[in-house]
């Protein structure tokens, strides 16, 4: 019992923690300029600091937590592979049944823009990665067992949505989204577990965030996307579609990750860093 405790306690200290430190830093980055790549990269860096200090503390190293892969570089694309498939496959699935019109609504020059949608994306997938499926994953899993830690981490993750701005969105559909993005939190921590590492996960967020918030145009958790490529119109079933929270809200988009997931799960990917898919990591 005291064991769990422990463990309970390590994990919501480390979260807290990191979103508190993470909010300082970001803070400190508004006072001075208005900059959403500085401060996604502020949360980034709170995940990676507090991360190292968790592993060190256990006298482990922050590769540990989940960076420590043998070809990153693959597990990496193929996870943007996956998170690609998800989301075009989804807006496909939307566009041949007549749900989704769109129109090009880029403002910007094409440069500046894609190397500011690309950075931000890999930050919040480094940073929402890191902080759920990395030290928090590990340490439930070691106490807990994976089951748990696949449950807990992601209910968690599903309810960190519920403090999105999400004003005209009726509150059932905010609460379904936010139980598919907990849902998606399970998946996401599946792969984690049955790849051993970070970078597959990160590799599917960050294409996942790329495609449907300044690709596609979706709203991402209920947050609209006007600095999109594409200014769509979404219309077709809520429960299928997600409406206004975007397609992470709803089934279909929810159906194609978990086929995605089923696949890595069931094949044999040449990214384990230890022979036993454990969530402990190389010491």
């Amino acid at each position: 019992m005291q064991r769990r405790a422990v463990a309970i306690g390590k994990v919501l200290g480390f979260l807290v923690v990191t979103l508190a430190f993470g909010w300082l830093l970001a803070r400190g980055v508004r006072l001075v300029v208005s900059s959403k790549l500085l401060v996604e990269g502020a949360f980034a860096s709170a995940a990676l600091a507090t991360s190292w200090g968790a592993a060190r503390f256990e006298g482990r190293s922050l590769a540990s937590v989940g960076f420590a892969q043998r070809m990153p570089a693959r597990s990496l694309a193929i996870g943007a592979a996956l998170g690609t498939l998800i989301v075009g496959g989804c807006a496909a699935i939307f566009a041949s049944l007549g749900w989704y019109e769109a129109s090009f609504g880029l403002s910007e020059p094409l440069v500046p823009w894609s190397f500011a949608a690309v950075i931000l994306s890999a930050l919040v997938a480094l940073f929402e990665e890191t902080l759920f499926r990395g030290y928090a994953l590990q340490t439930v899993a070691r106490t807990f067992g994976s089951t748990s830690a696949v449950v807990g981490t992601g209910a968690l993750f599903g309810a960190l949505h519920l403090v999105n701005p999400t004003p005209g969105l009726p509150q059932w559909l905010k609460l379904v989204g936010c139980g598919c993005v907990a849902f998606y939190g399970m998946l996401a921590a599946i792969a984690r577990l049955a790849t051993n590492g970070l970078w597959l996960p990160i590799g599917l967020h960050f294409a996942w965030n790329l495609l449907e918030e300044f690709v596609f145009g979706f709203p991402d958790s209920g947050v609209a996307s006007p600095d999109g490529l594409l200014h769509p119109i979404v219309t077709g079933p809520l429960l299928l579609t997600g409406g206004g929270y975007g397609p992470e809200g709803g089934l279909i988009m929810l159906v194609l990750a978990g086929v995605a997931v089923a696949l890595i799960v069931g094949s044999k990917l040449p990214s384990r860093s230890s022979p036993r898919p454990s969530a402990d990591g190389p010491r």
